[in-house]
């Protein structure tokens, strides 16, 4: 019997699983828990059980592999497989497989399957059904099997397709004209096809005339070319322009639906444009500074003489206005040095003549 049991969820190490004695039982479980063996079980040893991503430790001296499951709470379902492995030491390992349900459909009826793995065919040869190389099967006869996989099975049907050049034998899956054809990459021809119409069903060694139809993608690359925008600049003179970017070409590329009918293109259709390499802008700094207008040199010389002089003569006007003096009367005969006059104001003033200097003299009042 099982003296103890722990539930630790950690798998059995690396170095005891390296030196496995192989040898395997399977034991498939129907309603009623069949009961396997550990054969090489023996007072002592410890059972590793792996359950998909659960793990169990149980310490067993009974060689019932039932009895070892049920201790660590384990149950098994329909279809479920458990893989025995002993080591050389005082271990061994329980692996379990679940079972999952798989559907296989042919000929106008379905088979389920409970199944731990596999391919699609050895599904379809679990199952009982027959096939032939020249049957359709989805998924492919070699896809690995997941929870709830379907699996069908469509028989071929042997026609000819009568074209330019001759006749030629297929193999289609049964159905209408229309889905045969389609298989083939085939359409029919306008004449030539007395009583048969694409919802007609397809018999074995049935001629139909038909035109090959060719589908393509195409690909059309093209430059997109950069956008100038333009950037005002207040440090730049108004007008003047510069370049702060250069500009940079991209790339689109577009596809194109072909059509085409025994060699010949019969249609072309823009499918979709896609950016490649997306353009950079050209920016362009345009000037927005206002000139600065400076007046020529001699100009401003002869303005800034003339302010000069005019302060000059208008100070000697206000000293003879504001000058109180001794009037004499003068006349314009007389010898005198002193006079008196007055200015355009009305206002009189006092003078006097300055005597004219000799040649080589000094000026003195």
């Amino acid at each position: 019997m099982i003296t103890s049991y722990k539930k630790a969820r950690h798998a059995a190490p690396s170095d005891k699983m390296s030196s496995l004695k192989k040898f395997t039982a399977v034991a498939v479980i129907g309603l009623a828990a069949a009961v396997s063996v550990i054969s090489a079980a023996s007072d002592g040893k410890t059972a590793y059980i792996s359950d998909g991503a659960q793990t169990y430790t149980v310490a067993a001296d009974t060689d019932d592999l039932n009895a070892v499951l049920s201790e660590a709470g384990i149950v098994l379902e329909k279809g479920d497989e458990t893989v025995v492995t002993e080591q050389s030491g005082d271990s061994i390992n329980i692996e379990i497989k679940r079972a999952f349900p798989v559907s296989v459909k042919a000929d106008g009826g379905a088979r389920f399957l409970n199944i731990t793995g596999g391919t699609a065919a050895q599904a379809i040869e679990k199952a009982g059904i027959k096939i032939s190389p020249n049957d359709f099967v989805t998924p492919s006869l070699d896809t690995v099997l997941s929870e709830k996989t379907d699996i069908s099975i469509v028989r071929g049907v042997k026609i000819y397709l009568e074209k330019a050049g001759g006749s030629k034998l297929v193999y289609v899956p049964e159905g209408t004209v229309k889905e045969a054809l389609e298989k083939v990459g085939c359409v029919m021809c306008s004449e030539g096809n007395k009583g048969i119409s694409e919802s007609t069903k397809v018999t074995s060694g049935m001629k139909i005339c038909v035109d090959e139809v060719l589908y393509r993608t195409t690909y059309k690359t093209e430059k997109i070319e950069p956008a100038v925008i333009e950037e005002a600049c207040s440090t730049l003179p108004a007008g003047e322009k510069t370049v702060k970017q250069e500009g940079k070409e991209g790339k689109s590329e577009t596809a194109y639906k072909e059509k085409y009918v025994n060699g010949e293109l019969v249609e072309k259709k823009e499918d979709k444009t896609t950016v490649v390499t997306k353009p950079v802008n050209k920016i362009v700094l345009v000037g927005t500074k206002a000139a600065v207008t400076e007046e020529p040199k001699e100009i401003a010389e002869e303005e800034k003489s003339e302010e000069e002089t005019s302060s000059v003569f208008a100070d000697f006007g206000k000293t003879l206005k504001h000058e109180t003096t001794r009037s004499f009367a003068s006349d314009e005969s007389s010898d005198s040095d002193f006079g008196t006059g007055s200015d355009n104001g009305g206002d009189s003033f006092s003078y006097k003549r300055l005597p004219v200097p000799r040649p080589g003299s000094a000026r003195s009042l």
